[in-house]
């Protein structure tokens, strides 16, 4: 039964002639007066206005004052007045309790080391009001805000937990009301206003009220992106190499060059103290990476972004520090920090003046951020690193379950002595990647507490979850889970790290967590539904939640998962690193180089197209000149492995199939048969060369049914191929269409490429 069901229920018993209220959207006057009020709010902070929110700011004005008109409170304050009047218990099932016994009782008694707050940071805060609010915040009265950014609880425990935690830091005086103020819910509350700092750009965020024109205006592929300004992609160029920035034409672009200063961007105090202490980095300069800081701007926007220019690791050390990692794991905290915070102060208002309206800042659940991750290794380290950066200079024991993460994601000793071996042959990427535990199915929930950092925590309950695309996928699939996709209503900030690499896993799964992203709950979960921020209620959370997806090489099914399922309103921003050479130049041996492109067809004619075209013209000259033996084919997509392997079995080849599914000891059998000649085709497949990049001697002639992904596996096996005793040049044939312009830039280069694939007469194109 969804929330709505579960209200209208309650309506019914109580009042069975009355339905359910309709919220409806504000009228255009009331959203003219919140665009002006955040156009100031933007202008007092410094920051960048787009042109088109200064274009409807300067119409609003033409058109005159705004309306008084109370329409969405009203039909809040019929829903509270109706729900008043019954206190029957509700037919929702009991809510979920933590299945963990050693959790204390409470945060405060985990607060043995509250923080203190400086003089510097109270007349810091101080300053962020005055920019706000328009009015000079009184220091009589601010007191010393110790509370930590871990104590936001889910909807009634939140304001239960804000008497416990009263003693550590006292509400803030209210500024000078704002005569074209509101509420969250847009009502006046006579100066009490539940306010939004200006430096907080998580807050400015999601408190932002859409139009109907621009929810319309984000509607799937409705947002083209355009270059960045010149100034802009030199700055850009700098930081990552031959990187070109793409953005909408809703986005604020982040000012470049970066700022090295976490103050610039109204990161909490605390926040930067701790990052000071692990990064070993002075004030003004916390950001010492171009790449760090390139990222962290990018990532303040707000807006969506799809980064394909993350480097490989080069190193399997856990020391040694991943500047990109950090900054992403940065933004997370800050986000919690800003939630919790902003629903702290929140109830100790509501404390202090119970005839308040109740503030929209929640939402159906308390998980906020989604940290999505192809392997153990790399969940491992994304843990322990924010656990470091959360709690900087807190005694060892503050992260409850480190033992049982470190057993469950690191690799037993009986293993990790081959696996070292065997890594060590392999190039410095591969050895970076597969160092540890790479298994691809986990998940845990990660609660933010003051002094405190609770892994395997329920998901309702968790700040962060942390999980693989295959983990989230087959609990969404279970029949048996009554609950589905509850735990993903709320999310407000999704990342998707190592992307390349999940594509090499099943990129389905990640389609199908992305697909449940913001759905309305089936459940009610503790939460208050009248402090449940509007958009939830509207259905519009897929507005306002980031998606940040992080890859080290492009690829179409990023850019149509980006299109489909990320539609924020604060723009979108698309960063790719264009290679411009190739790899053709560091191919040793002396080969010729066949590149055959295929006919121009609709995508979903294109598998059909290919294989015909290798039936027809590609192996008649396999089966003639691969007499001798040698013969490599190289398949990246497992289903085309599949139906060339069906082929080759009618045509009673001598075959060798080598794929990821492939033990080790037949993939050593098979190599050794295909070397020796007893066996004259290999069959394989990119993912056998993606999980093992073993290397393949006996090559004499190959085939690829279509380009790598990864260029430097084309690079690889080219290196690999001998020369036959009957002499002559190996011959390498390759088949490439139209919608494999990014693989083929990759390996041929920028210019080459557009060449190749201008339509003309000529199809074949020779590199010898």
């Amino acid at each position: 039964m969804g929330l709505a069901d579960v209200l209208q229920h309650r309506l019914r018993r109580s009042r069975p002639e009355v339905s359910l209220p309709v919220f409806p959207t504000q009228n255009t006057r009331t959203a003219a007066r919140k665009r002006r009020k955040l156009l100031r709010e933007q202008k007092a902070a410094g920051l960048a206005v787009p042109q088109k929110v200064r274009q409807e700011s300067d119409d609003d004005e033409e058109e005159g004052g705004a309306l008084d008109a109370d329409d969405i409170g009203g039909a809040y304050k019929t829903l509270v007045s109706l729900l008043a009047d019954d206190d029957s218990e509700s037919d929702v099932g009991p809510s979920s309790q933590e299945d963990d016994s050693e959790e204390p009782a409470s945060d405060e008694e985990l607060d043995s080391d509250t923080d203190a707050t400086s003089e510097e940071d109270l007349a810091a805060e101080a300053s962020r009001e005055k920019l706000t609010n328009g009015s000079v915040a009184t220091s009589k009265g601010v007191t010393a805000e110790a509370l930590d950014d871990d104590t936001a609880e889910p909807a009634d425990a939140q304001t239960s937990a804000s008497e416990d935690e009263s003693e550590d830091g006292a509400a803030e005086e209210s500024p000078a009301p704002d005569p074209d103020s509101r509420t969250a819910n847009g009502k006046r509350d006579g100066g009490s206003t539940f306010e939004t700092l200006a430096t907080d750009t998580v807050q400015l965020h999601l408190e932002r009220v859409l139009t109907e024109d621009e929810v319309a205006s984000l509607a799937p592929g409705s947002r083209p992106l355009h270059p960045a300004p010149k100034a802009v992609q030199s700055e850009v160029g700098r930081i990552w190499p031959e990187a070109q920035l793409l953005a909408s034409d809703d986005v604020r672009l982040p000012v470049f060059p970066p700022s090295t200063s976490l103050a610039s961007y109204g990161i909490k105090e605390r926040l930067v103290t701790r990052w000071r202490t692990v990064q070993g980095a002075t004030a003004g300069a916390e950001l010492a990476s171009g790449c760090q800081a390139g990222l962290f701007a990018l990532l303040s926007s707000q807006a969506d972004i799809l980064h394909l220019a993350r480097p490989y690791p080069t190193s399997a050390d856990p020391a040694v520090p991943d500047p990109e990692l950090d900054a992403i794991l940065l933004h997370i905290l800050q986000h919690c920090a800003s939630n919790a915070d902003r629903i702290r102060k929140n109830n100790e208002r509501l404390k202090t003046n119970p005839e308040l309206d109740p503030p929209r800042d929640q939402g159906f659940t308390r998980p906020t951020v989604l940290l999505l991750l192809p392997m153990r290794n790399m969940a491992l380290r994304a843990v322990q690193r924010l656990a470091e950066l959360a709690l900087a200079g807190a005694p060892t024991d503050s992260v409850q379950h480190r033992a049982r993460l470190q057993e469950e994601f690191e690799v037993e000793e009986g293993f990790a002595a081959p696996q070292a071996a065997a890594l060590a042959r392999k190039p410095p990427e591969h050895r970076a990647l597969f160092s540890g535990n790479t298994d691809d199915h986990f998940r845990l929930g990660v609660r933010l507490m003051r002094g405190t950092v609770k892994l395997y925590a329920d998901f309702h309950t968790a700040d962060v979850i942390v999980a693989s695309p295959l983990a989230l996928a087959t609990k969404l699939t279970d029949p048996a889970d009554r609950e589905g996709a509850d735990f993903l209503s709320s999310l407000e900030l999704v990342v998707m790290d190592r992307a390349d690499v999940v594509l090499m896993q099943n990129w389905e799964h990640a389609v199908t967590v992305f697909k449940a992203l913001n759905a309305a709950p089936r459940q009610q979960h503790d939460v208050d539904i009248m402090r449940v921020r509007e958009w939830q209620l509207a259905g519009r959370a897929r507005h306002y939640r980031q998606t940040v997806v992080l890859s080290s090489l492009a690829a179409p099914e990023m850019g149509a998962l980006m299109r489909r399922c990320a539609a924020c309103h604060a723009g979108a921003l698309r960063l790719e690193a264009r290679g411009a050479g190739g790899v053709l130049a560091r191919v040793l041996p002396q080969l010729r180089q066949e590149f055959e492109r295929l006919p121009r067809c609709a995508p979903a004619e294109e598998p059909d197209l290919r294989f015909q075209h290798f039936k027809e013209s590609v192996w008649p000259r396999v089966k003639e000149n691969g007499r001798g033996g040698g013969q490599l084919i190289y398949v990246p997509a497992y289903f085309d492995f599949v139906r060339v392997r069906n082929f080759l079995r009618a045509e009673d080849a001598s075959l060798l199939l080598l794929s990821e599914y492939t033990d080790s000891g037949d993939a050593a059998r098979a190599r050794a048969y295909f070397r020796q000649g007893r066996r004259k085709i290999l069959l394989y497949t990119e993912r056998a060369q993606f999980y093992n990049r073993g290397r393949t001697p006996g090559i004499q002639d190959a085939v690829f049914y279509q380009l790598p992904t990864h260029p430097q596996f084309y690079e690889e096996i080219l290196n690999q191929v001998q020369e036959s005793e009957a002499g002559g040049l190996p011959t390498i044939t390759v088949l490439f269409s139209a919608l494999d312009a990014l693989r083929l830039e990759r390996v041929v280069g920028r210019q080459r490429a557009a060449r190749m694939l201008k339509p003309s007469s000529n199809s074949t194109f020779l590199f010898c």
